[in-house]
């Protein structure tokens, strides 16, 4: 490959990076059109490498590509989260049933995730969430990946731009990062222990409280969630949790198109008439 072609790839790889960071915070609303001449001039490079990242960053669920409109950045649905978390939360389990049956793999990867929860303990991420929330992401893939499950490794890798879209474009906000951090020591002490019990109930805890956080942060998330019941296991007590949003639903957090809240608002109302 020549140097032209090098700098070619360099500045699509410098334009996916800063677009996927400007997404996943939320800097871009979902739902925002993504104009290729605006961005180029705003990165300070040409149309070209622009294009080619917004290509790949379709691809990993982030930007819709649409005829005559050009990319937007992804809407958010409730069964957009759902089906990520649910995919993360069976998943992840797997590999941790995989990954226990090694020991040499299990004593390969501790150290990996010691350093992931030194991150999300430092003065910066405690400032700063997008790096606690960097930290945990790369702490399960790196679960993922040492499992060995080439497959259950690519879909963790895939769905964590995904994953950290949905808390920035969601303005989710953590109040308890002592819980998470104690979460993520308690997964590393059972991995070096080699306790499957325990850490599949960890595992399974975070990801059933992170998925009820999500759809409190959708408009008529609550009544939308009812319509994808098998993705829905994964929260604990679905009828117990709903039940306080029956005659209440909880105000709009997520910033979302006047059409996709009139197409909330007509499902709600035919399965409610």
């Amino acid at each position: 490959m020549g140097a032209a072609d090098d700098g070619l790839v360099s500045s699509v790889d410098l334009a996916k990076r800063r677009l996927r960071e400007a997404i996943t915070s939320g800097e871009f609303a979902p739902g925002a059109r993504l104009v290729e001449a605006n961005l180029a001039k705003h990165l300070g490079m040409s149309r070209g490498p622009i294009r080619d990242a917004l290509r790949d960053l379709a691809a990993e669920g982030l930007v819709v590509l649409r005829r005559n409109r050009g990319a937007v950045v992804t809407e958010i649905h409730v069964e957009d989260v759902l089906e990520v978390y649910a995919m993360r939360s069976v998943l992840g389990p797997l590999a941790l049933r995989q990954l226990m049956s090694s020991p040499e793999a299990r004593s390969n990867l501790v150290p990996k995730l010691k350093a992931y929860i030194r991150q999300a303990k430092s003065k910066e991420a405690r400032a700063d969430q997008r790096l606690l929330v960097d930290a945990d992401s790369a702490f399960q893939t790196a679960i993922a990946q040492a499992s060995g499950l080439r497959r259950i490794s690519d879909v963790f890798a895939e769905t964590s731009a995904e994953a950290k879209f949905f808390v920035g474009a969601l303005r989710i906000r953590y109040t308890d990062t002592d819980l998470i951090i104690e979460e993520l020591e308690q997964l590393a002490k059972a991995i070096t222990n080699g306790d499957l019990a325990t850490a599949e109930r960890v595992w399974q805890t975070r990801f059933s409280r992170a998925a009820q956080e999500f759809i409190e942060a959708i408009a008529f998330g609550p009544q939308m969630a009812m319509r994808w019941p098998h993705l829905f296991q994964i929260v604990d007590s679905p009828g117990k949790f709903f039940e306080r949003w029956a005659d209440d639903p909880p105000a709009v957090v997520a910033q979302s198109t006047g059409k996709a809240r009139r197409r909330m608002r007509i499902s709600v109302k035919a399965e409610t008439a």
